[in-house]
């Protein structure tokens, strides 16, 4: 419950300490020995710069799966010079070297500049 608080945004958590959890007393045998409560604040502070990261990142080894597996938007037909880019002109397919499709929105409702041909990676520089 500490740690699911902190992701749910929590900045102050409240825990018992103990010395020793058999102490007489009814706090002792729930609350957190030393030992306990050093890794509870490790891992705190792990989960606390697990949400500072605010895009994702690829690293060295999954680059090429990443390439292979990610998908980008690529002509589903032919689409001819000054057509007004729709959804039916669109698809998505590996690999995941064009515009993503996290930019579909953006894509929609510009002219192609010249003749996209079907199964063609679109690019910034076909659309107007």
């Amino acid at each position: 419950p500490t740690l699911a608080a902190v992701v749910l945004g929590a900045c102050m958590v409240e825990r018992h300490f103990t010395l020793d959890k058999k102490m007489p007393g009814t706090d002792h045998q729930v609350s957190l020995e030393p030992a306990e409560f050093k890794q509870l604040v490790t891992m705190i502070r792990e989960v606390e710069k697990a949400m500072l990261i605010r895009e994702k990142r690829v690293f060295s080894g999954e680059k090429k799966a990443a390439l292979k597996l990610r998908k980008s938007i690529v002509a589903a037909q032919d689409i001819m010079p000054g057509t007004i880019i729709e959804e039916k002109h669109l698809t998505v397919k590996s690999p995941g070297i064009g515009i993503s499709p996290l930019e579909w929105d953006q894509v929609i409702g510009k002219k192609a500049i010249s003749l996209i041909k079907e199964d063609t990676l679109i690019a910034w520089d076909m659309l107007d």
